[in-house]
């Protein structure tokens, strides 16, 4: 638990990530004066298998909230609490009891696969109604294979007590005693149903999913009035559910169009602003950024990079010892890189390839252990450098500038190497819980104030410019590409 000055009053921002359920309470200014951190476990019950038990995930955000509430003084009065949640992991729960009905399957987790590619659709159909690619990541295919395969879920569907929804929906309805059963359109497209156009449930993805309308939340907008959660005597209001990734745009201040955020989280991700019509590129995914109470939405171009910090968690665990303070020493020792395709997970964005893995080629008698985490840190900047790419040219949209967060965001060789490789700007903020920052400043502005404009916390710690020519960059882009298109072949005979 870390504490700081006390204001008056305090925005609540709960975090639901990949490996933690964390709790924050900011002032009005957007300093965080307390967390609150439990750890979050998931089990990998098979390759390609990812899953978490639906009880210790909901225990973790509920006593981080309450042990967070509860070391608050007296004088620091919570204003209201946002929630912020990791998007495409799925939750099936028993409408009576509230209880979950089978395990939670991750975003990571690919079981749905062979049922999806039963499903009568294209990739250029289910891109065109939800933004998206037919990928098993997305959990429309999770929720189909949970129903034929756990009778706990057949049987609620049945006698009509089954619910389900992304984590953040899960938390909202558990939080507000069941009151309040809504996804905003951040959370709700990552169901792979959702019509982006509409902001209505597809009925063509249904029927091909076979997926009851009322087994769904209703859509509603990413911040308003969602309900009420009541805590010693006192009532708080809920004013906002966001996807986690959607929160560190905010958290980053890469809010206007042009404007592009970049979270180095357990995964990465690239965001570019678009404004207020939906863009669309191949490969990339048009994700919705927001939806305003009067209907109004913001889109934006986003490429995923299935793995970031997970493949120096993989490295460590392999024997390749090093402290995440020793990252940017070591990678500035390093005078052999080997060449890593960092692809735990398989390939993101704009390949979606789940086959292709990760490849480490170059090694020689000379080769150490920092060569493997230069090339690993490289690797990641080469596939962001590719989204971004991507997006410029299909949108039309310069992108101005890139801002970035995230645990791995700390290093300066990645920032550096990122800057090099997209030829612009890249620029760091001093708070690498964007995510939680993000929903505060949502917050902050359901409340009337203006945080983007206001808040020291929202603006660059340091910024790292280009080092090399953009004939360099272009050179090293086009070298990767013949590396990562001899990986997936490899992987093709393999």
């Amino acid at each position: 638990m870390e504490k700081h000055a006390v204001p008056g009053k305090c925005y609540i921002a709960l975090d639901n990530g990949s490996s933690s359920a964390r709790a924050f309470a900011f002032s009005p200014d957007g300093v965080a004066i307390l967390s609150v951190h439990r750890t979050l476990r998931a089990s990998y019950p098979g390759r390609g298998l990812a899953e978490y038990d639906g009880v210790e995930l909901y225990r973790a955000q509920y006593e981080a909230l309450c042990e967070l509430l509860s070391s608050l003084p007296p004088s620091c009065v919570p204003a209201s609490i946002g929630i912020a949640s990791q998007r495409s992991t799925i939750v099936m729960w028993d409408r009576t009891t509230g209880m979950p009905l089978c395990p939670v399957l991750s975003w990571q987790d690919g079981r749905g696969a062979a049922l999806l590619e039963q499903r009568p659709l294209s990739n250029e159909e289910v891109h065109a109604i939800t933004g998206l690619y037919k990928t098993p990541y997305f959990s429309a295919s999770k929720i189909a294979w949970c129903m034929q395969n756990f009778p706990e879920v057949q049987a609620a569907l049945r006698e009509d007590r089954l619910l389900c929804g992304p984590v953040g929906t899960y938390l909202l309805w558990k939080l507000t005693s069941g009151k309040s059963f809504v996804a905003d359109p951040t959370l709700a497209q990552r169901m792979l149903l959702l019509d982006i156009n509409t902001m209505r449930w597809s009925e063509k993805l249904l029927s091909a999913f076979d997926i009851p309308e009322r087994i769904l939340p209703q859509v509603g907008p990413t911040c308003g009035d969602l309900g009420c959660f009541e805590f010693g005597g006192h009532i708080i209001p809920v004013r906002c559910v966001v996807g986690d990734q959607q929160a560190a745009v905010a958290g980053a201040g890469a809010i206007k169009k042009g404007a592009a955020a970049l979270t180095y989280g357990t995964g990465a991700f690239f965001l570019a602003q678009c404004g207020e019509s939906p863009v669309y590129a191949p490969g990339l995914l048009t994700t919705v950024g927001a939806m305003l109470a009067d209907g109004k939405r913001f889109y934006m171009l986003e490429g995923v990079i299935n793995a970031a910090s997970s493949m120096l968690d993989w490295l460590r665990q392999i024997g390749v010892d090093f402290a995440m303070d020793e990252v940017d020493a070591l990678c500035l020792k390093s005078l052999n890189p080997v060449k890593v395709l960092p692809a735990l997970g398989g390939l993101g964005s704009p390949y979606y390839d789940f086959k292709t893995g990760t490849v480490m080629a170059g090694f020689s008698p000379l080769t150490k252990k920092e060569d493997l985490l230069r090339g690993t840190l490289e690797g990641l900047a080469f596939f962001v450098a590719d989204i971004a790419e991507l997006a410029e040219k299909h949108s039309g949209i310069p992108v101005e500038g890139i801002r970035t967060t995230g645990g791995l965001a700390q290093s300066d060789f990645l920032c550096r190497t990122q800057a090099s490789l997209c030829g612009r700007i890249v620029s760091r903020t001093p708070n690498c819980e964007g995510t939680a920052l993000g929903v505060a400043a949502l917050l902050a502005r359901q409340d009337g104030a203006d945080p983007f404009s206001d808040w020291s916390m929202l603006l660059p710690e340091k910024q790292f410019s280009p080092e090399i020519t953009p004939q360099e960059a272009q050179s090293k882009l086009a070298a990767y590409r013949r590396f990562l298109a001899a990986c997936r072949e490899l992987h093709k005979s393999v």
